[in-house]
């Protein structure tokens, strides 16, 4: 299914094959090492990943034990697990996987409505097995969710009452959850375009390249992205938030390119570490905000404050399975990426391809010194880049002839005439936010010669 899917996204051109083995790690520059694991290996994944055995992932992004289970949950749901599996699992107690539903070809209506019915189903069986678990039937479903529970690290309690009180406290945290193997294989694919440029604006910042994983978190690095509350990018910025950072206007949209919307994100999460000091409270502050933290940090005035603590001692409304989620499936992602090699490449039989036909080696910023019509470069570039329209998708398809001022960001991977485009130098990465590189050119002058 996975190889099917991918089909459709690669470009059938062989001279842009890259074989993933020469792609950069982007994860950590610390090693060029393509782990090769075992069979005793591969059969517990997590385990072996976990300890990481090659050094890929910086210190800070080892797994606690508190993150232990959740983390283990969300690795099998990405790396396990494709998007034609739901599983049926305990929202508190995440090693319970109570089902696994097959939902290969159904979509909106007949899909949720399969689901639902497991969902029934499954909560029926718990219901039986609260009541009387010898007279539980069907056997087979009443044994197959015993099974379920009895391979998780939680025991059956031996009096009666109390595996009744078990079952139905597991009633009440029933959730289901769809696989993403197959996604985050085609965020793997998107990225590959910039993911050279993405290590260069990396290493501007001085950040861990694991950071790239919270973008696999909010859209699997779905360049389209956009949520149904306005989220946008494969950074999903809210536009309150995403204006402090960029332009966005009718006419164009920093959070829909990936290069330009990566540069307000790092700003946004190193922001959060000068705050708050860590890097697990500056991450679950990218999804949540800082204000929680900021208000239990004072209120506790302890000085090892750190997410886990947080997460135990604070209670609030506003933070659901989402935010109590968010930082194990990081740590989930940041593990499985580090260990991509083994865990999404092993099986395709044929290498990867850049889905652009850009150079990916000579990617750069520039900002226009002139007023122009975007369709006059793109048509211009089109021969030698013929891809160029999508390095550039901050800028919206209905505004192409239209045109634009002066200080209109620009990606190119061709060198753009200093007569009109100013290529925009890596310090300015980190010390401007991307809506204020106009001002960089403010007293520069165009020439149309």
């Amino acid at each position: 299914m996975v190889l099917t899917l991918l089909l459709f996204f690669f470009l059938q051109n062989p001279s842009i094959a890259q074989d993933v083995e020469k792609l950069p790690t982007l994860l950590t520059k610390r090693s060029s090492i393509v782990p090769n694991i075992t069979p005793e290996q591969k059969a517990n994944l997590y385990e072996f990943v976990k300890t990481d055995p090659f050094k890929l992932i910086h210190p800070d992004f080892k797994i606690p034990d508190y993150f232990d289970e959740a983390t283990r949950f969300w690795f099998r749901i990405y790396t396990e697990f494709t998007s034609d599996n739901v599983i049926i699992h305990s929202r508190d107690r995440h090693s319970i996987v109570l089902s696994v539903l097959d939902v290969t070809g159904l979509r909106d209506a007949p899909r949720a409505k399969k689901i639902a019915d497991e969902r029934k189903r499954v909560t029926e069986i718990l219901k039986k097995l609260a009541a009387d678990t010898k007279t539980c039937a069907p056997k087979n479903e009443c044994d197959d969710i015993l099974a379920a529970i009895k391979r998780s690290q939680y025991l059956l309690p031996k009096k009666e009452k109390d595996r009744e009180d078990f079952y139905k406290q597991l009633i009440s945290e029933i959730r289901s959850q769809s696989g993403q193997k197959d996604i985050i294989l085609q965020g793997l694919t998107n990225i590959m375009p910039f993911e050279r440029k993405l290590d260069q604006i990396f290493e501007a910042f001085e950040v861990p390249g694991e950071l790239i994983a919270v973008s696999f978190l909010e859209s699997s690095f779905n360049t389209r992205a956009q949520s149904r509350v306005g989220a946008t990018g494969v950074w999903q910025f809210m536009k309150r938030t995403g204006l402090e950072y960029f332009t966005i206007t009718q006419k164009e949209d920093h959070r829909l390119n990936p290069l330009i919307s990566t540069l307000g994100s790092l700003q946004l999460l190193k922001q959060n570490h000068k705050r708050l000091g860590r890097w697990d409270l500056s991450i679950w502050a990218y999804n949540s905000g800082p204000t929680h933290l900021i208000r239990a940090r004072t209120q506790f005035k302890r000085d090892q404050f750190d997410l886990e603590y947080f997460l135990e001692n604070y209670s609030h409304n506003r933070i659901g399975f989402a935010s109590k989620s968010f930082y194990s499936s990081y740590l989930a992602l940041v593990h499985a990426l580090a260990y991509k090699r083994n865990l999404y490449y092993e099986e395709l039989t044929s290498p990867l391809e850049i889905p652009l036909a850009v150079d990916i080696n000579t990617i750069n910023f520039y900002v226009t010194l002139c007023a122009m019509k975007p369709s006059f470069i793109f048509n211009a570039l089109k021969a030698t880049s013929p891809d160029i329209r999508q390095l550039n998708t901050h800028i919206l398809s209905r505004y192409l002839d239209r045109e634009f001022q002066k200080g209109t960001i620009i990606v190119s991977d061709r060198p753009l005439t200093a007569r009109r485009y100013y290529k925009i130098p890596i310090e300015n990465y980190t010390n401007r936010f991307p809506k204020n590189w106009p001002s960089l050119v403010r007293n520069q002058s165009c020439s149309t010669k």
